[in-house]
């Protein structure tokens, strides 16, 4: 994938740009991604549990957040 958004470029990875905080962040989420694909395309097991805890605690912590009301 070539081309970036906001200065950062998805086609490259040097070494630089990895140590960047959005581009942890963009490693991170891809990690996460596929772990998660991985598992309720081919695992289907416990690991689907784990997931929906994961879920669980995200939903708590940003309970609260915006108020639309």
């Amino acid at each position: 994938m070539s081309g970036g958004y906001g200065g950062i470029s998805a086609g490259s990875s040097s070494e630089e740009e990895t140590k960047l905080p959005i581009g942890r962040a963009i490693r991170a989420a891809m990690v996460e991604s596929s772990q998660y694909l991985n598992c309720v395309l081919y695992q289907k097991d416990s690991c689907i549990d784990e997931y929906k805890a994961k879920e669980e605690k995200r939903k708590e912590s940003t309970k609260g957040t915006v108020n639309m009301f």
